[in-house]
């Protein structure tokens, strides 16, 4: 963990906190992660930057943190032959090339140059590496586009192969080392973690023996609330799984797809309508079971009851005590 960065990210989501109510938002809690798990200054600022944070705000940020003799030099660009500020994402002060060839760099624009006519399989290919280097979220693209979000994704590609070095030369693959180390390495992609919590027994406990109370008049047996309870639980579950289908549907094309160009169909009324889903009530089905279980001897119970009427207007008939 880079305490650097730490600092740094504090210090950026203490100016989101001040900022004024009514103002759009640069960040969101996602980008925060995001930049915690970064390991340097320079990727931060090439982020940030990215999100289109005002570079003032991202200098004062650096003075309140005293990291400013981290941040880029105005000057080393001239070591190389170009101005600094054309580069995407600038260059450390005691940037050393890795390689005495390693002199070309990714400047603003190289990265239409290289991948806004790119066929589409070829975009689809892409999209599905930078999914897997925790750079692009699914459903937040077009598949098969160089649209925002798959531009903004290869800047921090292009940004961090600067730092790696780029051959003379070889700007139309040298990108592919700093990709990989995404893949390998992927950055937190803060997506929600589907976590099933089982329901409240006692809840599911209290309910069942009112029903059994109010129907019947006694306590449910051991065995039948069991039973019930068991089913109840099975229920949930199936619910928060269909949920949780229906959330995969409802996101982008998966990197298998991606990379087959196999992109299905993604109208999830469709999908419903095909497959027969069905919304389930946990609730609705406890009723439904106990009301099955129960239904004979709620009957027998009804029959009685009947019948005692019927004795008691007999009676009444005979006795001449009726009405």
């Amino acid at each position: 963990m880079n305490e650097d960065v730490n600092k740094l990210v504090a210090e950026l989501e203490s100016q989101e906190a001040d900022r004024l109510p009514g103002t759009n938002k640069i960040f969101d809690e996602n980008d925060f992660i995001e930049m915690k798990a970064m390991s340097s200054v320079e990727d931060v600022k090439a982020f940030a930057l990215i999100k289109n944070l005002p570079a003032a705000k991202f200098n004062s940020a650096l003075i309140a943190t005293g990291l400013e003799d981290v941040e880029a030099s105005e000057d080393i660009g001239a070591l190389f032959g170009f101005t600094d500020s054309d580069l995407i994402g600038g260059l450390p002060n005691d940037y050393v090339p890795r390689n005495p060839s390693d002199t070309d760099f990714y400047k603003d624009g190289d990265e239409f140059n290289i991948f806004a006519n790119l066929p589409t399989e070829s975009l689809y290919q892409l999209q599905a590496r930078l999914i897997q280097g925790g750079l692009l979220a699914r459903g937040g693209f077009t598949p098969g586009d160089f649209d925002n979000p798959t531009q903004a994704a290869m800047r921090i590609v292009l940004f961090r192969q600067n730092r790696l070095g780029v051959p003379q030369g070889e700007k139309d693959s040298a990108w592919n080392e700093s990709l990989l180390l995404y893949q390998n390495e992927p950055l937190p992609s803060g997506e929600k973690v589907e976590v099933f919590l089982p329901p409240d027994y006692a809840e599911v406990s209290t309910r069942i023996k009112n029903l059994f109370e109010q129907d019947l008049k006694r306590q449910p047996k051991a065995y039948e609330l069991k039973l019930l309870a068991e089913q109840f639980y099975k229920d949930s579950e199936l619910k928060q799984q269909q949920e949780a289908n229906l959330q995969e549907m409802a996101l982008g094309p998966t990197v298998q797809e991606l990379e087959s160009g196999n992109i299905g169909n993604r109208d999830m009324q469709d999908q419903i309508d095909t497959t027969g889903m069905q919304e389930v009530s946990p609730t609705g089905r406890l009723y439904e079971n106990v009301d099955s279980l129960i239904k004979k001897e709620k009957d027998r119970l009804q029959a009685n009851d009947d019948i005692q009427d019927t004795t008691r207007l007999m009676l009444g008939t005979i006795l001449g005590t009726r009405g």
